[in-house]
């Protein structure tokens, strides 16, 4: 089996695989990686990539789901336990609700509660988080 291999200039007929991986490896080896604006290239472009992917595995519905009507308070454990509100969150398709509950404080740092935002195509759920 034959492969062809295209170079800059002309293609090169590749007897078999291994010579192909051994020549890509020489060729990747040389300066082609070594400098750095290509290091610096490859990893942006990978950077970018990752970035857009987990853009467009954000999950949006054409019609937010409505507040649970009833929504259970437990007491409070402790004092200064902290009271973390309802949470949606993505099931396949569509968001579910996940109850609130409390927890203790994180070192002077404040709960910032989820909410909807309204995007192209719908509703997306911005998860709450400490700040």
């Amino acid at each position: 089996m034959f492969i062809f291999f295209y170079t800059f200039h002309k293609p090169v007929v590749i007897p078999n695989k291994k010579l192909l991986a051994c020549l890509l490896n020489l060729w990747l080896s040389k300066s082609f990686l070594k400098s750095t604006c290509m290091k610096r290239l490859i990893i942006s472009g990978a950077l970018i990539f990752s970035l857009i992917s987990m853009e467009s595995c954000r999950t949006t519905v054409a019609t937010r789901p409505a507040q649970p009507a009833v929504v259970v308070r437990p007491p409070q454990p402790r004092p200064d336990y902290i009271w973390i509100d309802g949470e949606w969150y993505r099931a396949g398709s569509k968001y579910q609700f996940r109850q609130g509950y409390w927890t203790p404080p994180r070192g002077g740092r404040a709960w910032v509660p989820g909410h909807w935002e309204k995007r192209k195509g719908g509703w997306y759920w911005e998860r709450g988080h400490w700040r």
